[in-house]
């Protein structure tokens, strides 16, 4: 099952204010005292990141109908509530990259549970479809505990009993068995973890006692030398694969809008399309000087933004299987045409053995490219367009200067 490392930021940052008191005595032995006003030294906000609009070149394929990524435009409605955790001074977006890194990894446990929960129970199925992360208290004491390592004070078979786990020596984990491996995690390490990510002191008393995710979750626990978490594994093999892939941070009025493209979906397929993303996490990160990060989630939301055409070579399930996997729809970062397959290959092998995805696509199979049959060659394949553009300054320096982003459409029916 999953493990989450917990990258803790030692320290915090302490504003010092500098008080210069004068005194002065008068001759006449009358004296004055003269305090000089308390000064605080700030540092001016970081520039907006922009991004170069790259030309392009087109190689035979169709303008029309080119499809943008719409940018996600934040509405806080707990702007105010968020004001308490300002930080005097702004982080600077590097630092801020960095940060949501840390923050995806933290959470990592966190958004596996809830896609468990969500694309099985609650309909996040189909491209478009968003939902929220809830952070109420008991589901931030959750992520929390989820993001934190176990302290090594205890381990054993835990079973659920009126709606509570219980320690049973007896039971048994695994796909015969109906008992949970549980380990502690201190109390301590869940408050700090939900302060660094949440910047608040959540109500412990609210946390779960009972298991939601019947393979992998946390739980409130109080054993004998008091309350602390459980993290609980039922040992059993979940087929399921879990990889964040890019990170982009944008300044809002407020911190900084971050975005993270992840895949989450069955072994085998991340294997046979790698870097591919079906997922969008979109956090909201506001300053705040209780969190060891600098930056704290206010909010956050997930949405499906590819899917996957699945094609089996045998029988299914069969030993002749041949599984493969691919976006319905991408963004590819096009290098080159051709009307000869074969010099398209070559092209797409050239760009491979420097390191890219090499890929041909038939345009006239694509509902976005060119009408007419040619053979096009992408470095790789994008779920959007910001994630090809952040590529695509690589792929021009590396002898294609023609390069561009251009999305594929969907495939045309009856070709795909």
């Amino acid at each position: 099952m999953l493990t989450n490392k917990t990258k803790r930021m030692n320290g915090r940052k302490i504003t010092a204010i500098v008080m210069i008191a004068v005194m002065l005595l008068s001759l006449t032995g009358c004296g004055f005292i003269h305090t000089l006003t308390k000064q605080l030294l700030g540092s001016n906000p970081p520039q907006k990141m922009t991004e170069e609009q790259p030309a392009a070149t087109d190689f035979g394929a169709d303008e029309a109908g080119e499809n943008k990524a719409e940018p996600v435009i934040w509405e806080d409605p707990d702007a105010e509530s968020n004001e308490k955790n300002m930080a005097p001074e702004r982080i600077d977006p590097d630092r801020a990259q960095t940060v949501l890194k840390e923050i995806d990894d933290d959470m990592s446990g966190y958004l596996w549970v809830i896609l468990m929960s969500y694309v099985y129970d609650r309909g996040l199925t189909k491209v478009g479809d968003t939902i929220d992360l809830p952070l109420s208290d008991a589901q931030r004491l959750r992520a929390a505990a989820l993001a934190s390592e176990p302290d090594g004070a205890f381990d054993g078979i835990f079973v659920e009993k009126g709606g509570k786990m219980v320690l049973d020596p007896t039971a048994e984990a695994g796909p015969n068995g109906e008992g949970y491996h549980g380990y502690s995690v201190s109390k301590t390490s869940v408050e700090d973890a939900c302060r660094d990510l949440f910047g608040v002191s959540a109500d412990w008393n609210a946390f779960q006692t009972a298991i939601q995710c019947p393979l992998y979750d946390a739980v409130r626990y109080t054993g004998p030398e008091g309350d602390c978490a459980l993290l609980l594994d039922s040992e059993t093999e979940s087929e399921r694969d879990q990889e964040s892939h890019t990170y982009r941070v944008e300044e809002n009025g407020n911190g900084y809008t971050g975005k993270v493209e992840m895949f989450w979906g069955y072994w085998g397929e991340l294997a046979n399309a790698p870097g591919f993303s079906n997922y969008e996490v979109t956090y909201e990160l506001v300053p705040s000087e209780d969190s060891g990060y600098g930056l704290v989630i206010a909010r956050a939301h997930v949405t499906m933004i590819a899917d996957y055409v699945e094609t089996f070579g045998g029988d299914q399930g069969s030993e002749e299987e041949n599984y493969t996997a691919r976006p319905t729809a991408f963004y590819g970062i096009w290098c080159s045409a051709s009307k000869k397959q074969e010099d398209a290959q070559k092209a797409a092998n050239a760009l491979s053995e420097k390191g890219f995805d090499g890929r041909v696509f038939i345009s006239s199979e694509w509902s976005n490219l060119n009408k007419e049959t040619w053979y096009v060659v992408s470095a790789g394949t994008y779920a959007t367009e910001e994630a090809a553009k952040a590529m695509l300054n690589t792929v021009k320096s590396s002898g294609y200067p023609d390069a561009y982003v251009k999305f594929s459409g969907n495939p045309v029916s009856g070709t795909n």
